[in-house]
């Protein structure tokens, strides 16, 4: 028995030992290699096919991920350069594609959503739209609106599900990163529950004064279950409402 559990011991700190090193190699090949991406996008070229040495094909697009998320303007056009020479648009999408997890389908359309990519890369991403696991349609809806912000209003609608605050938000820090604007009034509008929440969302965001009238009919309609984030949203534009049982006005 203690031969044994000594045995079993041994084993499991050997796992761990070579689980330790493999870890800490992959944390050393993803640290170079941000570092040679980094050097490649601020010294505005380099040798291309140097980048992805000694890394994983995964690990390369996470690190472009990582470094996209907190890069702009001129620096995230070279890191679409990186992405039309390593074909990473392409790579994500059919791992998505091939994956049989639905976890995995949605983490490959995550990472898509938070690069610079092509407009052609939209109507790949119709297919998952129609996908059975929640999180992969969000994130295809995600990617979509990457590729092309104008298409934020017809994409919404087209969402199977209420939308999650979380999810809003992460919408919201996708068309930060262009130069996009989102016409509030047919958010406000809609009958649609995730066109009025993100609707909603937006007012609060960028104090969008001119949504206030909308955003009180949203406040008269009894039965509407974003009555209370509307008031919430029309306080934040600095009015106070007064309500009645059949009347309502601002003060």
């Amino acid at each position: 028995m203690i031969l044994s559990t000594l045995f079993l011991l041994i084993i499991g700190s050997i796992f761990l030992l070579i689980y330790r090193h493999i870890a800490l190699r992959t944390i050393k090949s993803e640290s170079r290699a941000i570092e040679r991406i980094t050097a490649f996008v601020t010294n505005r070229g380099g040798d291309l096919s140097l980048l992805d040495k000694g890394i994983s094909q995964q690990n390369f697009v996470e690190c472009i991920v990582y470094l996209s998320e907190r890069l702009n303007g001129a620096e995230q056009q070279m890191i679409a350069i990186i992405m039309r020479y390593y074909h990473i648009e392409s790579y994500l999408l059919q791992s998505a594609s091939r994956s049989k997890n639905c976890y995995q389908r949605a983490y490959f359309l995550a990472l898509l959503a938070r690069l610079p990519l092509s407009e052609r890369t939209a109507t790949r991403l119709i297919p998952f739209i129609s996908d059975k696991f929640s999180r992969v349609r969000f994130y295809a809806l995600l990617s979509i609106i990457a590729t092309d912000p104008q298409l934020t209003i017809r994409a919404i609608e087209r969402v199977e599900g209420r939308l999650s605050h979380n999810d809003v938000a992460e919408l919201l820090s996708v068309l930060e990163r262009g130069v996009c604007i989102i016409p509030c009034i047919p958010l406000l509008t809609s009958d649609n529950y995730n066109m009025q929440l993100f609707g909603l969302a937006l007012v609060r965001r960028y104090g969008i004064t001119e949504g206030r009238t909308y955003i009180v009919r949203i406040i008269e309609q009894e039965h509407n279950p974003l009555r209370e984030q509307a008031l919430e949203t029309l306080t934040s534009l600095g009015f106070t409402e007064q309500y009645n049982n059949h009347d309502s006005s601002i003060v």
